[in-house]
């Protein structure tokens, strides 16, 4: 069920989490972090992050839920950001070769913490997670439980949910596409019994709730247009309002040698990379929303890591993986940015930040219509773009732009209404 995990490198030179507090880094930040792997984290300088991080925009107070499979022993980067009241998961030790902490590591995009000398940053640093565990360790699960994360993750607090502003589902499976029947021909037991339908349901009552949803495209390289005329869909990234992401990776970064044919020797050329390449693995077709970095695995001899996505493992370790699990994230914590920056230039941030808040603040359908009109559309020919990469690549200062006055306006006018 799990739709992200290509291949994966681990740094075994830091390990051991730090003294647990509640407090970490939201504020702004001007220059480079400090954070022991940003010189070689590529994605959050593709989507142009850093531009907002300088402003200070970081998804301060807003709820991202992970709704995914194991996350395993949180470490430095983890420990302080999940809202350990409402998150779900297990909290057994990590069993090497059997438990992929794929939860973790998505969580980590989002919103590993910033500033702090280890690890990684995430794109929403400031953003609070929260963890819903659907899958086992293994990344085995059904709809049914993916269904039930959900429903949990989009409930408000005040009803006994985990009141998330943002779903991320880097996960997903192909289900075969409901009947073509008359209105009533089914029973309400059959209808029950449809996946599809249960799905459905589910993804509604998030969008009710005023949740943005985020889901992965899948990592076959498969034709989605072909696939759903053959009657199959690929969910929940082909559900009802759902933002389906594909995934894009480097090409020419390194202008020097290998070091033992994994990393870089010199400085990587982030200025001078093209980003505009399909991940080999990712799905693509109609469905695709937007595209965001995923990382790449093409030549395992030439500098392979540095094509990879950073992120956060277990125990305080830090890993390179590759997949459209990673590239959603990257758009869930976009939309986390959009968030803060929206409410913040409305001076509603008392709002956002209050425990006792049990809505959302902005339509879902704004975030994303902000998404895709802010994506960088790559050259080549149009029709295979679109098909590849949706609106575009993600450029989170072109979606921040996104924000207008009528925006702030509602958002002023109506933040305190509880």
């Amino acid at each position: 069920m799990i739709n992200g995990w290509k291949k994966g490198w681990k740094d075994p030179s830091e390990n051991g989490p730090s003294t647990p507090t509640t407090e970490f880094y939201s504020g702004a930040i001007t220059g480079d972090p400090t954070d022991k792997w940003w010189p070689s984290m590529w994605a959050p300088r593709a989507i142009g992050a850093p531009a907002a991080w300088a402003q200070g925009i970081n998804g301060k107070c807003v709820r991202v839920a992970v709704v995914d499979g194991y996350f395993g022993p949180l470490g430095p980067d983890t420990e302080r950001k999940f809202d350990m009241t409402v998150s779900r998961f297990e909290t057994e030790p990590f069993v090497d070769g059997w438990d992929i902490p794929h939860g973790q590591w998505v969580s980590g995009v989002i919103g590993a913490e910033a500033n702090n000398g280890k690890g990684t940053i995430g794109v929403a640093y400031g953003a609070t997670l929260i963890a819903v565990q659907t899958l086992d360790g293994g990344g085995s699960g059904t709809i049914s439980d993916i269904v039930k994360g959900i429903l949990y993750a989009a409930e408000r607090k005040d009803k006994g949910g985990a009141g998330a502003d943002i779903i991320n589902l880097s996960l997903g499976g192909i289900i075969s596409k409901p009947p073509k029947t008359k209105p009533g021909s089914r029973t309400r037991q059959e209808q029950a019994q449809d996946v599809s339908t249960i799905l459905t349901k589910s993804l509604l009552f998030a969008d009710k709730k005023g949740v943005f949803v985020v889901a992965a495209a899948g990592n076959t390289n498969t034709d989605l247009d072909v696939q759903r005329a053959s009657g199959q869909l690929q969910v929940p990234c082909e559900g009802v309002n759902v933002v389906c992401v594909s995934a894009f990776a480097p090409i020419s970064m390194c202008k020097g040698d290998c070091i033992e044919g994994i990393t870089c020797a010199v400085p990587l050329d982030f200025g001078g990379a093209n980003y505009s390449r399909k991940a080999s693995y990712s799905n693509y077709g109609t469905a695709i929303d937007i595209s965001a970095p995923g990382g790449d695995l093409l030549d395992p001899g030439t500098c392979w890591i540095n094509d990879m996505v950073a992120t956060t493992d277990t125990d305080g370790y830090t890993t390179w993986q590759a997949g459209t699990s990673f590239a959603s994230p990257h758009v869930a914590a976009a939309a986390a940015l959009y968030i803060h920056k929206a409410v913040a230039d409305s001076r509603r941030m008392s709002s956002l930040c209050s425990p006792t808040r049990t809505k959302t603040l902005i339509n879902p359908d704004r975030i994303k219509n902000a998404i895709r009109r802010g994506a960088v559309v790559p050259p080549g020919d149009p029709t295979l773009i679109k098909r590849y990469f949706g609106a575009g690549l993600l450029n989170i200062p072109s979606t921040l732009r996104k924000i207008d006055q009528p925006l702030i306006d509602y958002i002023a006018a109506n933040a305190l209404l509880e």
